[in-house]
């Protein structure tokens, strides 16, 4: 039979609640191994010096003491006789009244504004019917740069290094005639040079004849390195031919 709701004596009694019990939280095997690793290797005032310092009441650092020492000197102000202001009048000065100019200062205006120049509109352009108006200075319309003293003349800069050319071939030219004179230069004919430059060209014809003759594919040791020296005094007869056909003088020595 269930007495709770039945009347009882025994209901009457106040009863003590049971203790709750808190679940249980989870804590690692390795907890207190953490705390003492933590622990471990750790020094009081190790970086931040003794805990207790005496502190020196007396001998400490005061004002201006590291400052280097200057020199006090009186501000002074230089000022020209001409540049100095007049007094400030007394208080019971009464200023001048009534004071009048014989100067027409209609009439002086009048001329200042005749004898100034006119000021100049500032140049612009249209480009819509609405008369929407730009300025034509920065535009790219006006001759700009043509306009200018300097345009269509030859730079400083250019003359300057005309100049030095012509300073160095005189001085190639003086050694070359003291070189002449001393018999260790001579110069190579016009018809020697142009034999030179034939006989140059026939060579480069009969080795390329040599190379043409060869066959497609070198698969010997021996053919490859004759094919490599054809080609290179091939390369040295076009070098040749292309430095002598760019100088019209020449000149040659047996000393080198």
């Amino acid at each position: 039979m269930n007495t709770e709701f039945n009347e009882s004596i025994y209901n009457l009694i106040p009863r003590t609640p049971p203790p709750q019990r808190q679940p249980l939280k989870y804590k690692s095997v390795f907890y207190d191994a953490v705390r003492e690793a933590a622990k471990d290797k750790k020094f009081s005032s190790r970086t931040m010096g003794v805990i207790k310092t005496k502190v020196e009441t007396t001998d400490y650092l005061k004002k201006q003491q590291k400052a280097s020492p200057t020199k006090d000197t009186p501000f002074q102000r230089s000022m020209a006789a001409s540049e100095k202001k007049s007094r400030v009048p007394k208080a019971n000065v009464r200023p001048t009244m009534g004071s009048k100019s014989n100067k027409d200062f209609v009439k002086t205006n009048a001329l200042t504004v005749i004898k100034s120049p006119a000021k100049q509109p500032k140049p612009r352009y249209v480009d819509s019917p609405g008369g929407n108006s730009y300025d034509l200075e920065n535009s790219g319309y006006a001759l700009k740069y043509s306009s200018k003293g300097n345009y269509g003349k030859v730079p400083q800069y250019i003359n300057t290094r005309k100049e030095q050319i012509k300073e160095s071939q005189r001085a190639y030219d003086e050694y070359v005639q003291e070189r002449f004179r001393r018999g260790a230069i001579q110069q190579v004919s016009p018809e020697e040079l142009h034999d030179t430059i034939r006989q140059l060209k026939q060579n480069w014809e009969e080795v390329y004849q040599h190379y043409q003759s060869l066959p497609v594919l070198t698969d010997t040791y021996p053919g490859k390195l004759r094919k490599e020296r054809m080609e290179l005094e091939m390369k040295q007869l076009e070098d040749d031919i292309s430095v002598l056909e760019k100088h019209s003088v020449v000149y040659v020595t047996d000393r080198y």
